[in-house]
């Protein structure tokens, strides 16, 4: 029989009771020398730090283990201690707190296991069998990027947000959002991904398109990160369950899917991450049909325990501040489930065979494949995006680009200036999306026909047309016919033309026009009455004197009584007497 026993705590059965069956006892005592409850006990029966002791014969390696284990908690202590006295979601927990820093998070994680493991007491056999198979279970550590983070020496270099900040290094800020931080100040973490297994089970991810591989079983994971279940800001389970684990009955599908989780209840020690997740899937299926259960907990392949795990939880591990390590397997992610290896970027068989499936391959691929006319060809055949990066003779051939314009003409931000000079090929793409003129050459932008047919097409081209043709009335009202909230772009001379100011109200019936009018314009009483019957909230931008005019007022209200708020007490006054 499996208990655990925390310091100051009566002994808690996780594993069934006693059973007459002797062939039960004999399966939970394997199971139990395979490490199920030594892993779990040792949860709470552990030493925080390693015991110096005065022997003379403690070896070299033994004490450098020892002295980067105490300087990875030093720098770990700053990085708890932040997120847990910055973050909004732990005002309640920091007040009357006596930990701090990681063992703050120790204390937390021991106290989630130990929750855990008293509702599950005990465990039945597919439950026992279930944990000590995951438990055995190799799991790796992952972290997609399109930064150069592998020095000269192959070493993997990772710094949080916070660390890159500081440094003043460049980084995609729209990876963490305000509300990560304000909220949960763990900006001073390096994000990773937990997958089953050794062999690659993610091939995609929304954040770069390299991926990191570390051994999850390994330090400095053990000695001083942390985990939580599942993205702390939507704080539920996964919303398309069905699409991954098939075969469950509706009811389970129903009981699986966007369920919410608790963020506190849900945060493991690095070392106890696995068990934290083994248990908690353990709770969260004892609410299925018993079908459902019994063929989830059956569950043993790495593939199979990947879809289980990823499918209802997505598992973050967070390192303190910053993360080196030398063992690192770099996976290239070509899209649609098409990987590299780093020994196959220059492999003509093999990059043609990923190429006609993986629209980002040629990505990756060594400069002489990006200048290989088979390899390139079928590249951008599969996405014509590709010709970014393929060499310099594929982007400045014009019946290429002519080809792959007129199946998507966004590449045309790809190709030489050559042919952005080229008046058919500028012509092919703008008559797609008109804002494409801001590619086009400059003489090309001062071209009266092109940027004619162009804003008779999108009027919003007018942004990048020439100073020249943005103060031609001809080329102004042709664009505000089209699109009214072009006249933005128009010159102050246009800006104070009062056909161009009226043609301009008269195509926007949701754009406050009068914003970008000359104080001339603002001023007129016939052209601002046309502006706040079409948008009443144009009222706004009208001149002091007009704001307080009663017919402009009477007709702006008539149209958005939320024009109210741009008059004055006198006039609402006046209007409701």
């Amino acid at each position: 029989m499996y208990s655990i026993k925390p310091h100051g705590v009566a002994s808690t059965n996780v594993s069934q009771p006693e059973s007459i069956n002797r062939h039960e006892d004999n399966l939970a005592n394997h199971s139990e020398k395979n490490g199920v409850a030594a892993k779990v006990s040792g949860v709470f029966n552990r030493a925080d730090m390693p015991a110096v002791t005065s022997r003379v014969s403690m070896d070299e390696n033994r004490a450098a283990s020892l002295i980067t284990k105490c300087l990875r908690q030093v720098i770990a202590n700053q990085s708890y201690n932040h997120m847990f006295q910055n973050g909004a979601m732990w005002s309640e927990r920091a007040e009357g707190q006596t930990e701090l820093g990681f063992r703050a998070m120790q204390k937390l994680s021991s106290e989630n296991i130990r929750q855990l493991s008293r509702e599950l007491a005990p465990l039945n056999q597919e439950e026992i069998s279930f944990l000590d198979n995951l438990l055995q279970m190799p799991f790796t550590a992952t972290h997609a990027s399109d930064a150069n983070i592998m020095n000269e020496k192959g070493i993997l270099s990772l710094f949080s947000r916070k660390k890159l900040e500081q440094r003043g290094i460049e980084f995609d800020a729209t990876h963490s959002g305000k509300e990560d931080i304000n909220r949960l100040s763990n900006d001073d973490f390096v994000f990773f991904s937990l997958e089953p297994g050794n062999k690659i089970q993610k091939c995609g991810s929304r954040f770069g398109h390299t991926l990191y591989r570390v051994n999850f079983d390994t330090t400095p994971f053990s000695q001083v990160s942390w985990g939580s279940l599942h993205d702390q800001v939507l704080n539920q389970t996964g919303a398309s369950i069905d699409k991954h684990l098939e075969g469950l009955s509706d009811e389970a599908y129903d009981i699986l899917e966007s369920r919410f989780i608790g963020n506190e209840k849900a945060m493991f020690f690095g070392e106890n991450i696995k068990v934290g997740l083994g248990l908690s899937l353990i709770q969260l299926l004892r609410k299925l049909p018993e079908d459902d259960r019994q063929n989830l907990l059956s569950t043993r392949s790495v593939e199979g325990v990947n879809r289980l795990i990823n499918s209802i939880y997505r598992p973050e591990i967070k390192i303190p501040r910053h993360f080196f390590s030398k063992s690192v397997e770099a996976v290239f992610l070509c899209g649609n489930g098409q990987i590299l290896s780093a020994s196959e970027l220059d492999d003509k068989d093999k990059v043609l065979s990923v190429a006609k499936f993986g629209p980002n391959t040629l990505m990756h691929v060594s400069e002489r494949l990006k200048d290989d006319d088979v390899v390139v060809l079928t590249a951008v055949s599969c996405n014509c995006d590709a010709l970014k990066y393929a060499s310099f003779r594929f982007r400045d051939r014009e019946e290429l680009v002519l080809t792959l314009i007129k199946r998507n003409a966004e590449i045309i931000k790809y190709v030489s200036s050559r042919l952005k000079d080229n008046s058919s090929i500028v012509r092919e793409a703008v008559l797609k999306n008109g804002t494409l003129l801001r590619f086009a050459s400059e003489a090309l932008k001062d071209d009266f026909e092109l940027v004619k047919s162009e804003v008779l097409n999108n009027g919003n081209a007018l942004e990048f047309a020439s100073d020249r043709l943005k103060n031609n009335k001809e080329i102004v009202l042709l664009a505000v016919q089209s699109r009214g909230n072009s006249f933005r772009y128009a010159s102050d001379a246009c800006r104070d033309d009062f056909d161009l100011v009226l043609a301009a109200i008269e195509n926007s019936p949701r754009f406050s026009v009068l914003k970008f009018a000359s104080e001339r314009a603002k001023s007129n009483k016939e052209l601002v009455l046309e502006a706040v019957e079409n948008h009443g909230l144009s009222i706004e931008f009208a001149s002091k004197d007009l704001k307080n005019d009663i017919d402009v007022v009477t007709v702006a209200v008539k149209s958005n009584k939320k024009a109210l708020m741009f008059v004055s007490d006198e006039m609402k006054k006046l209007l409701f007497k």
